[in-house]
């Protein structure tokens, strides 16, 4: 059993060419500083192919279990000579608990030799971003990276890829110089540009998007339709919710399911009683999981927006904690 190694042998099965079970995989799991000290002396002794099996394998089994943390490991593999591997490791900080890694990240954004290393960067300082605004994480956070995301936008020699995901990271800020970017991206770039323009409409939760949003859903391409369908919903206008079911209706399942998301988010009586309507149809019977999710979005999102003048206090509304980038 797996759990009957010391964490010696699960480093000699790290190095060899052992399966790498689950139970192995939940040794690696918050280590204490001896056991991950041994980790990272071990890990340069592990070989490229085998390297990048074990990252791969460790970010699906946090995928698939939220109590495991890795994150230290992933931290480790940031600096891997593997670009692979780093590549890996910011996918396996995706979702992140903490801003201590922010600067690491930061620097891989910047200065990574490999465009796609540097473009899931900034996909996941996306994230923080994200968290930043909503309350999740320290607000200073999103103020260390915006500026440095802006950077990136306004740097011509930033490659195309890089710039597609800091846009959309940027658009979290209500700021007019990077509306002019979106719109930028969305008029002059090609079909990749266009997607993350739309993406970064959606982001910015600004309704002067929602007319180009409008038409996108009606674009020859699936995966414009798809993004405009995300976007729509982001954007929170119930102008667009006979479109979305027009989606749900008539396109492949992606969309269908991309639109359904998005009516649960736009929430109101329309939309409730569209996706009541969508429940029974027998046609639709492969989304009935996904239309029940977003019922319960939707009274959840309803219920909360009912509440929150009810139970604000200004009182609690406490300052952020410091953030130092490091």
């Amino acid at each position: 059993m797996a759990t009957d190694l010391s964490f010696g042998q699960v480093l000699a099965i790290l190095k060899g060419n052992g399966s790498l079970r689950p139970g192995l995989l939940a040794l690696l799991s918050d280590l204490s500083r001896d056991d991950l000290s041994d980790f990272r002396g071990a890990w340069s002794e592990i070989g490229d192919a085998r390297r990048l099996e074990v990252a791969r394998r460790l970010v699906q089994w946090k995928g698939q279990n939220t109590l495991v943390d890795y994150d230290p490991l992933f931290v480790h593999m940031l600096s891997d000579t593997s670009a692979s591997v780093r590549l890996a490791a910011i996918d396996g900080l995706e979702e992140p608990t903490t801003a201590a890694h922010v600067p690491a990240v930061l620097n891989l954004m910047e200065t990574d030799t490999d465009e796609r290393v540097r473009a899931a960067s900034a996909r996941v300082l996306a994230s923080y971003v994200f968290l930043s605004f909503c309350g999740l994480m320290p607000r200073p956070v999103a103020d260390t990276i915006l500026p440095r995301l802006l950077r990136q936008l306004d740097s011509e020699a930033t490659p195309a890829i890089v710039r597609q995901h800091a846009l959309v990271g940027a658009a979290y800020a209500a700021d007019e110089h990077v509306h002019v970017l979106i719109e930028s991206a969305y008029e002059v770039g090609d079909v990749a540009d266009q997607v993350s323009a739309i993406t970064a409409m959606g982001v910015s939760g600004d309704r002067r998007w929602v007319s180009v949003v409008s038409d996108e859903m009606e674009s020859p391409y699936r995966e414009i339709r798809l993004i405009a369908a995300r976007a729509a919903g982001n954007l929170g206008d119930p102008s667009v919710l006979d479109q979305l079911l027009r989606l749900v209706e008539q396109d492949e399942v992606e969309i269908q399911l991309a639109a359904v998301e998005a009516i649960g988010k736009i929430g109101g009586s329309t939309a409730q009683g569209m996706l009541e309507d969508l429940l029974y149809d027998a046609d639709l019977a492969e989304l009935e999981e996904a239309i029940e999710e977003a019922l319960e979005e939707l009274a959840w999102s309803d219920g909360l927006s009912g509440m929150a003048l009810m139970d604000f206090d200004p009182s609690d509304d406490e300052p952020d904690a410091p953030f130092t980038d490091n």
